[in-house]
């Protein structure tokens, strides 16, 4: 498409070759995944499909991906809106779902490269444990990301799974733009680095 390859013009052909037949799987679409929905899309993976069951507030409009005009709406329709505004050619795939243990065998197939971005510890733990046991798919997650220090950011990793945060922090410092989109950006390299080892779907 004369669009697409224009617009990643400033990137590796190498990458985008292997990005343009990519999938990836967000849950969560709040200060992590909306900003890292649109970085994936900007970067070129084909299909995104994005999970939240929530609706943007007033208190979301500091970090996350949304403005005045979306507050009411569901941050999956309202995420989707967005990026195809600004970037037409990819594909998104929105569901207003609340994942649990009973429901994510149904949504596991749609790619092989998961991100958690969920904002409550039982929800990032319900993943974590589900994935150990999903050794043929890759998670992306993070654990920390409030206040405004960032020198102890890090990645670790545990089997399929890597996680990227501070591992300390808790929401009673504040959650503020910066930090949550670095911690964002990591996760989204995290993930093009896993995109780009498979022939397609992030399969590595």
């Amino acid at each position: 498409m004369i669009i697409r390859d224009k617009v990643l013009s400033r990137q590796c052909d190498y990458i985008n070759k292997k990005l343009s037949n990519s999938k990836i799987t967000i849950f969560g679409c709040g200060g992590l995944g909306s900003n890292i929905a649109f970085m994936l899309a900007r970067a070129g993976v084909s299909q995104i499909n994005i999970f939240d069951y929530d609706k943007v507030d007033y208190s979301n409009l500091n970090r996350q991906n949304y403005e005045i005009k979306d507050l009411g709406h569901f941050k999956v329709v309202a995420c989707k809106k967005h990026i195809l505004d600004a970037i037409p050619y990819i594909k998104i795939n929105a569901f207003k779902i609340k994942l649990n243990e009973n429901n994510l065998d149904k949504y596991i197939e749609l790619s092989d490269v998961f991100i958690e971005a969920f904002d409550d510890k039982l929800s990032k733990t319900m993943l974590f444990d589900y994935f150990l046991k999903r050794q043929d798919k890759k998670l992306i997650c993070a654990s920390g990301v409030a206040g405004l220090n960032y020198d102890g950011i890090k990645s670790k990793d545990f089997s399929n799974i890597k996680v990227v945060g501070d591992f300390c922090s808790e929401e009673d410092l504040g959650l503020y733009s910066p930090k949550v989109n670095l911690i964002a950006s990591i996760q989204a390299i995290e993930a093009i680095k896993l995109l780009i080892k498979g022939e397609k779907h992030g399969q590595i």
